[in-house]
């Protein structure tokens, strides 16, 4: 992680997830996230490429069995796709739960840093 001071992170509670464990397990158990906050970053030079904050957002079916990470908006009959992201790309993940329903996550996909705050629940 070149932006992103690793140390700093796991010193104020972030943890590894090893094999994204964490990130697919919250995707597989719930199929609705209450709210779900999304930063795109360029690594190197740093800067902000695209910010999402949307609620009531539904996990695709089965995306975790096809190796991706899809997050859906439903907007009466059309559907937006917030994020898809292949699972084997996702590199260098940290997480944070925070014990709340809250999860944050801090990954990166190429050349990309992502952070994405998950609320689940009602």
């Amino acid at each position: 992680m070149n932006t992103l001071n690793r140390d700093f992170l796991i010193n104020h509670g972030f943890t590894e997830d090893s094999e994204n464990k964490t990130l697919s397990e919250l995707f597989t158990k719930h199929n609705k996230f209450r709210e779900v906050n999304i930063s795109v970053n360029l690594t190197e030079p740093c800067m902000l490429l695209a910010r999402s904050r949307e609620k009531n957002v539904t996990v695709e079916v089965n995306s975790i069995q096809e190796n991706r990470l899809i997050l859906k908006k439903n907007s009466g009959r059309c559907s937006t796709i917030i994020m898809n992201i292949l699972l084997d790309e996702i590199n260098n993940c940290l997480f944070k739960d925070y014990g709340n329903g809250l999860f944050e996550f801090e990954f990166e996909v190429r050349d990309l840093r992502y952070s994405l705050h998950i609320t689940v629940g009602a």
